[in-house]
């Protein structure tokens, strides 16, 4: 889709460019088949004879690349621009006034103003190193700066409080400056919303962005443009062999993730806790976790993908945390939903012996591998299952 604004000249009766809107079909039906319903938004300079902003919406792919949707070339950062460049993204989004899509932003000039009209059921979210860099100058760094940041991170509102205690301790005037300043909701993790899966508190991958086309900002604007879009076919051609090169259907860096978690999982102590499904301890903390509802206690499960906790739970009740994750963290079921014609085969499928062995495998080493067995086979109470791992584990040797 391109949008061109002319703005004629009363005195002159001639024309002068005035702004000018991108957004591809192909980054369009990209987004809405496969990405999680988060999009970062940005202004930025450019830098060469031609002054104006750059302003772009970008998302976030399954292998944590940014992923552009939209740019448009405008005089300047203001409501009037934002207001119109948000009413193009709407409909290149079908966006129905924002439900169910979060955005994250650096509080540009005019942006706050032109989400509240033309996207009003959004949810907006606050980039936190632009908070600190604000803050900061009025309370400076230091130990209230290592606050902030835990602050952000929290996932459960109880955790948040006592961040915020410990901040108040070392200066209660900057904790309530933070609060009247900046509203919890759009920069901590314990008050995101639950629909988008994306708990980032920062704005990375649209600066990300920027930085890639900083070249091409210094060029007129039509070579710009063209530049542009050249990077980006590029860009998504080789995102693409990357994908075909996997050797399961999860991104390398979700696995990398997940093996982290299970290593993690494996320090948990877990309880039955009858219907609602299993208590998990690791150090001072506990939480709930029911496998029906898929939630727990800690919110991370609400907020993003199985973490150590849920996984825990998980392996309790016989499930294999893999299919819990989203949809959206596998590339070739991302692109239009393509279901898998032979289904993997996990730790808990010991019965299954005619499935190929999971894609987990390859991402553990021997003993990683022998002592998630052992975790597994130690809740059951058959001694049958018992003599089946002393075996397997002399056939490993």
């Amino acid at each position: 889709m391109w949008s061109l604004t002319y703005q004629r000249m009363h005195l002159r009766k001639e024309r002068r460019f005035s702004r000018m809107y991108v957004c591809f079909d192909a980054l369009k039906k990209g987004f809405k088949s496969g990405l999680r319903p988060f999009i970062g938004l940005d202004g930025t300079f450019l830098k060469g004879k031609v002054k104006g902003q750059l302003l772009v919406a970008a998302a976030l792919d399954t292998s944590k690349h940014f992923y552009p949707i939209a740019w448009a070339v405008v005089d300047k950062e203001t409501k009037v621009t934002w207001s119109w460049f948000l009413t193009l993204l709407e409909r290149s989004l079908d966006l129905k006034k924002g439900e169910g899509i979060t955005f994250m932003s650096d509080m540009q000039k005019g942006l706050i103003g032109a989400l509240l009209n033309i996207l009003p059921e959004a949810h907006h979210r606050y980039c936190v190193r632009h908070i600190e860099a604000n803050w900061c100058k009025n309370w400076g760094a230091g130990e209230l700066k290592k606050h902030l940041w835990w602050c952000s991170w929290c996932t459960y509102q109880e955790e948040f409080q006592d961040h915020l205690t410990m901040m108040g301790e070392e200066n209660k005037e900057a904790g309530e400056d933070l609060l009247n300043r900046y509203p919890a909701e759009s920069w901590c993790r314990a008050y995101f919303d639950t629909v988008c899966k994306n708990w980032q508190v920062e704005n990375n991958l649209v600066e990300s962005f920027n930085k890639w086309v900083l070249d091409a900002r210094f060029k007129p604007i039509i070579k710009m443009l063209e530049d542009i879009r050249v990077k980006v076919m590029t860009m998504l051609g080789e995102h693409e062999s990357d994908v075909m090169n996997w050797t399961g259907e999860f991104s390398p860096q979700t696995m990398l993730l997940y093996n982290q978690f299970l290593k993690i999982a494996q320090k948990c102590t877990v309880y039955f806790n009858g219907d609602d499904g299993y208590e998990v301890a690791h150090g001072v903390d506990r939480h709930r976790v029911n496998i029906e509802l898929k939630r727990c206690t800690c919110r991370t499960w609400d907020l993003t993908d199985p973490m150590p906790s849920c996984t825990s739970g998980l392996y309790a009740g016989k499930i294999n945390p893999l299919t819990r994750i989203p949809v959206v963290a596998k590339g070739k079921q991302s692109n239009g939903g393509r279901k898998t014609k032979k289904r993997t085969r996990s730790l808990i499928d010991e019965d299954d012996e005619g499935l190929a062995r999971s894609p987990l495998f390859m991402w553990l080493t021997l003993e990683e591998e022998l002592e998630l067995t052992r975790l597994h086979y130690s809740n059951k109470s058959s001694k049958r299952r018992n003599k089946d791992f002393q075996v397997e584990q002399e056939e490993y040797k």
